[in-house]
């Protein structure tokens, strides 16, 4: 059966690098523009907007089964001919591989550009931040981003008495100047909780987070002040995790990335 790769009318170009670039590297797969046929095969679609919430959300209610790209967890691509997407199926969230051999064998693939410099365990901080996620997020998996920006702040602020930065997602300032001396990061799924944790950082997040098996929930807030720090070894499980779940477009092109997807999501071609 086809694997469809679905470019979005509305970013052609973006989109469509993405599509044939799997497309290349993915059995029995074509790129088309707009939605793929009603024949239930395995679909991709790009971003969290537009052609991608169409068919997401008509897609769950009879359990078609599909990918959804976006920007990478780490180094991520934003459109640029080098960097990473990342790949979801059938959910918002990436899931928690923890086969060692499948793990090892992308890190040492992967090579250097995979291994990140983890700082220590940060116990000492001024600040929480709390970074918003952008409102359309989820939004075709049935998530509603307003509720949670418009509580959260109230929320921390019950939690404790430290100063609070609320930092936007598509803010201008550098997120490194917000983590410095940060105590904790708060947030819905965002980015950003990667890029705490690779600076000791504790985070609280939603269950639909990339960063969960490392983090605090923000259903827990109330141990803002007493955070849970991971061990190197559940760090290193889901670094791997992540890796073995965003591509370069090389990587979409060559295979690698069906190899992995498949192995981990069970995508077997189904004649």
């Amino acid at each position: 059966m086809t694997t469809w790769c679905c470019i979005s009318p509305n970013r052609v170009e973006k989109s469509g690098r993405v599509m044939n670039a799997l497309a290349r590297g993915w059995p029995d797969a074509r790129a088309i523009i707009g939605p793929p046929p009603d024949d239930d095969g395995l679909f991709v679609c790009f971003g969290q907007i537009w052609l991608a919430e169409d068919l997401i959300s008509k897609a769950l209610p009879r359990g078609r089964r599909f990918l959804q790209v976006d920007n990478g967890f780490w180094k991520p691509s934003r459109g640029r001919p080098f960097g990473y997407y990342r790949f979801m199926y059938s959910r918002p969230d990436p899931v928690f591989a923890t086969d060692d051999a499948l793990l090892a064998r992308r890190m040492a693939e992967g090579g250097r550009d995979l291994v990140p410099e983890f700082k220590p365990l940060r116990r000492k901080g001024t600040h929480v931040l709390i970074a918003m996620p952008g409102e359309e997020f989820g939004r075709a998996h049935g998530l509603a981003m307003r509720p949670w920006m418009d509580t959260i702040v109230d929320r921390v602020k019950a939690a404790t008495k430290r100063p609070i930065r609320v930092r936007d997602r598509l803010a201008k300032t550098k997120l490194q100047d917000d983590l410095r001396d940060c105590w904790a990061v708060v947030t819905h799924s965002s980015n950003v909780a990667v890029d705490a944790v690779l600076a000791g950082i504790p985070v609280f997040v939603e269950p639909t987070s990339m960063a969960v098996p490392v983090s605090n929930s923000v259903r827990s807030i109330d141990n803002l002040e007493e955070p849970f720090f991971p061990d190197d070894d559940l760090l290193g499980t889901w670094w791997a995790s992540l890796m073995c779940q965003q591509f370069t477009f090389g990587e979409m092109s060559s295979g690698v990335a069906h190899f992995f997807l498949s192995t981990i999501h069970g995508l077997a071609r189904v004649d």
